[in-house]
Formats: C-alpha cells, sequence, structure tokens
C-alpha cells in the first residue's frame, strides 16, 4: 500500500513540474512578443529582434527540457531502487514465513 501512494506522489510531482515549466514557456513567450511589438521600430529591426526573441527562447526551451529529461531520469532510477529494495524485503518477509511454518 505504501508503494501506490509513493507511485502516486512521484507521478503527480512530475505532472506539476511539467505544468508550471508550461507555463513559464508560455509566460515568457508572450511577454517577449508584447515588447517587441509594443517598441517602436522599424520592420526590419522588428523581424531581426522577433528572429533573436525565438532563438533565444528556443535555447531556454532546449535548456528547460534538458533538465527535465535528466530530474525523471533521476526519479526512475530512484523508483527502480526504491522497488528492488521492496522486492528484497518481500522476498526475506516469504523465507521468514516458511522458515516458521
Amino acid at each position: 500500500m505504501e508503494y501506490q501512494h509513493s507511485e502516486h506522489q512521484h507521478h503527480g510531482n512530475f505532472s506539476s513540474a511539467m505544468a508550471a515549466i508550461g507555463s513559464l514557456v508560455v509566460g515568457a513567450l508572450i511577454g517577449a512578443v508584447v515588447a517587441l511589438l509594443m517598441a517602436p521600430k522599424s520592420g526590419k529591426q522588428l523581424r531581426s529582434d522577433l528572429r533573436e526573441g525565438a532563438s533565444r527562447m528556443g535555447e531556454r526551451i532546449s535548456d528547460t527540457s534538458h533538465d527535465v529529461v535528466e530530474s525523471m531520469r533521476e526519479k526512475i532510477s530512484q523508483i527502480g531502487r526504491e522497488a528492488e529494495e521492496m522486492s528484497e524485503q518481500a522476498e526475506r518477509t516469504a523465507e521468514e514465513d516458511l522458515a516458521e511454518r
């Protein structure tokens, strides 16, 4: 029963992290576009700024997704270790129960 709670907790943490990252990306994108459109610039300069902004946003998204993937790998590894420990404990308990009979 404890394992199910732990598994559910890990899933909830991941979902929360993904929602936060999505909100951050959308907010940053909206802020960048509004700032560029509100600034008094020529069309050529505006297009250049938009390209640069898109490039920076792409780099941020890449960095963030790398961080998310690394975090997921760590969580998966942790869950695997916990599952192995639980399996070993269950095996020891079963052996003890059989020895008592």
